[in-house]
């Protein structure tokens, strides 16, 4: 068995002591895992759950419900990995296996901290743009909540979501009154969105998604009519190669693709909120940029660097990410 640093790098700054098994709910995962040199072991055998652990959740029904994973892992530190909110099948699990171990946690908690100081101090709107991006948006409140993982080592009893490393998210579930901050939830941890749009920024303007990603709560299950639908919209922008997508007033009133206007395709799909924005993100996590595949559905895409802005709550339906990662942001002029 290889030194997990030797096979991630990226890890040392999470659990600087080397020490960590990498447990699964499902046997493929575990083999795949054990393919690429890591010290791994299923769940249903930990009886004593080590000081450090990186847990990859495939099914609800083999993980069992949250609050015993908390109490196992009760004195670990755990970094969750939600495929099961993605997708969980064995090729999508190697693609984001291998994303996963390109990933600088150090780095892009680094930007998380960068990102953070910007919004919080920022008192002119941010323009998002690349060569078919032309985008606005402009923080209203001075109250914001945000969401991310501000240094990359975990506490004992921290069980805390790798999406929070590669993401800086204005939280909009305060604003309506859907829910509060649950980091440390490995439900609300799916980063699926949980709000029916936002109070706490405005955006207009036009955008080019590369690809879409698409989310779920438990509550939904996998194959409900709206999941299947978006996943294969979500497939469609993949072949094409992407979506130019208009957004007014945080609404998104055309989403085209090829000679297809998808909007409202998409609203539907979203659920109670419909094409109102829930979730406008920053991706911090620069080191995959190279390797991304987009007829994949994987959560740690949406983190690689840029944008992705979301609708969807992920429980009335479905969680759709629409991922911008060369998307440049800078202070608009005065």
């Amino acid at each position: 068995m290889k030194d997990v640093f030797e096979v991630w790098p990226g890890l040392r700054s999470v659990f600087p002591d080397g020490d960590v098994l990498f447990v699964s709910d499902q046997q493929y995962v575990v083999d795949l895992m054990a393919a690429r040199g890591l010290p791994s072991e299923h769940l249903a055998e930990i009886s004593e759950p080590p000081g450090s652990v990186v847990l990859v959740g495939c099914d609800y029904t083999s993980l069992g419900p949250r609050e015993a994973l908390h109490d196992l892992f009760a004195a670990s530190r755990v970094l969750w990995v939600p495929l099961v909110s993605f997708d969980p099948h064995p090729e999508a699990a190697a693609y984001s296996l291998g994303l996963l171990l390109a990933s600088d946690l150090e780095a892009s908690t680094k930007g998380n901290r960068d990102w953070t100081s910007v919004l919080r101090r920022a008192r002119r709107p941010l323009s998002v743009s690349s060569d078919r991006t032309s985008l606005t948006f402009r923080v209203v409140r001075d109250d914001i909540v945000v969401v991310t993982r501000l240094q990359p080592l975990l506490d004992v009893g921290e069980f805390v979501s790798v999406a929070e490393y590669f993401e800086v998210d204005i939280d909009s579930s305060l604003d309506v009154g859907t829910g509060g901050d649950d980091r440390a939830d490995t439900e609300a941890d799916d980063r699926t969105g949980t709000g029916t749009g936002s109070a706490s920024y405005t955006a207009d303007g036009t955008f080019w998604a590369d690809g879409l990603c698409v989310a779920r709560h438990p509550q939904l299950d996998f194959d409900a009519p709206v999941l299947r639908r978006a996943r294969e919209i979500a497939a469609r922008v993949a072949e094409a190669g992407g979506m130019l997508v208009r957004v007014e007033d945080c609404r998104i009133v055309s989403a085209v693709c090829g000679d297809t206007d998808w909007a409202q395709d998409l609203a539907r799909c979203a659920g109670e909120s419909g094409a109102r924005l829930v979730e406008f993100s920053f991706g911090t996590n620069h080191a995959i940029l190279d390797t991304l595949d987009w007829s994949v559905n994987s959560q740690i895409n949406e983190g690689a660097g840029g944008v992705h802005i979301g609708v969807g709550d992920g429980v009335s339906g479905a969680h759709i990410d629409f991922v911008l990662p060369a998307a440049r942001v800078a202070l608009a002029a005065a």
